[in-house]
């Protein structure tokens, strides 16, 4: 896990780099400025068992690590990583005794049915943009929507019968942001991540399922050409 989390660092700050290099000799620079986010809540797994689950169980925290760079005045890109924890419950036993070695670390419920933890990482790429520059007033504006949407690879750690798995998820995300100093803003942002249904290894009654979260957080901007000033 500590190994996956170095590696997944390394790439943002490579490509948080990639995107701040200048082109010479009075040419457009490709980025105008490159900020760094950070910030935690809580998520809520809408998994299609989910359901056995009560509100307390459902509700787990999570992380936020983010850089980001805006090209233009309203549009960007960011690459980020989020995760810790989420809850998720089998039917019953009988579906998963003998495709499974989770039941066996569980508490077992008296319809057979049982809880396990899930320990993830979501490192993903997505799109944004501001509405404040799209309608023109990003100079006097002191706060600003910034709705985003992308892929990411969501990875399951091994964790008391649950197995290490892979699965591409897709993401959204809309920030709200304020500005408290001249390049430092809070920022409250939700998210939704879609998933395939066996991204855990188990199969449900679904194809699909979800995670929805909250999570509140500050941005730092990084100055990078003479242009116009952007922020995740």
């Amino acid at each position: 896990m500590k190994r996956l989390i170095i590696i997944s660092l390394l790439l943002v700050f490579t490509a948080a780099t990639s995107m701040a290099q200048r082109r010479k000799h009075g040419q457009v620079q490709i980025v105008q400025s490159v900020s760094v986010s950070f910030g935690g809540g809580a998520s809520l797994f809408l998994g299609n068992n989910s359901n056995v689950l009560g509100m307390t169980d459902k509700l787990t925290p999570t992380f936020h690590l983010g850089v980001g760079a805006w090209i233009t005045d309203y549009v960007g890109v960011e690459t980020s990583i989020s995760g810790f924890r989420l809850h998720s419950s089998s039917k019953g036993e009988y579906k998963y005794s003998f495709e499974s070695e989770i039941w066996k670390h569980s508490k077992l419920n008296p319809d057979g049915s049982f809880r396990y933890s899930i320990n993830y990482i979501n490192p993903t790429l997505q799109v944004c943009t501001s509405v404040a520059g799209i309608l023109g007033f990003y100079k006097q504006c002191v706060a600003d929507l910034v709705p985003s949407i992308g892929v990411g690879l969501f990875h399951v750690f091994e964790n008391s019968g649950v197995q290490s798995n892979n699965a591409l998820s897709i993401n959204a995300g809309l920030s709200g942001m304020y500005k408290l100093l001249p390049n430092f803003w809070a920022q409250l942002k939700a998210t939704y991540t879609l998933l395939p249904d066996k991204f855990d290894g188990l199969r449900s009654d679904g194809a699909v399922e979800s995670l929805i979260g909250i999570q509140a957080g500050f941005v730092g901007r990084i100055k990078v050409s003479n242009g116009h000033n952007r922020r995740f």
